[in-house]
């Protein structure tokens, strides 16, 4: 491997060919995510991160469009869970994060302010959020 002057890298031997060199970030949240990440392996803050992306539990609209309603019905705009999504939030989520490890190492819950959302958050990371379950924290 032998530079080959600026923007370019030839490769000797057999299969020898000029390769691009990668183009320098030129937008500035190329240049600002190249920066934060220098920064953090220099000081260690690079350390692995879990996302997890939950979907809400069944809402009410899901029930009503089974049951005729239409998905224009205004209703259905910001509705709350159903029963069964009461349950999905309360047992299914939290026995999903402890299969994945995360039971109470959260550092970050964003959630959408749609009420179905935020009450899938509410009822089955309340222990996570509130610190540890209990009254708020």
């Amino acid at each position: 491997k032998k530079t080959n002057g600026p923007g370019a890298t030839k490769l000797v031997g057999p299969t020898a060919h000029v390769r691009p060199d990668p183009p320098t970030p030129t937008t500035p949240m190329q240049r600002y995510n190249d920066t934060t990440m220098a920064a953090a392996h220099r000081t260690g803050a690079a350390s692995k991160k879990t996302v997890v992306l939950i979907r809400h539990g069944e809402s009410l609209a899901q029930t009503a469009r089974r049951n005729g309603l239409r998905r224009t019905d205004p209703v259905l705009t910001d509705c709350y869970l159903s029963d069964r999504g009461v349950k999905q939030a309360q047992s299914s989520l939290p026995a999903r994060m402890a299969d994945l490890g995360l039971g109470g190492d959260v550092e970050l819950v964003c959630v959408s302010p749609l009420t179905r959302a935020v009450a899938t958050a509410a009822l089955g990371l309340g222990n996570v959020i509130c610190g540890g379950g209990g009254g708020g924290g």
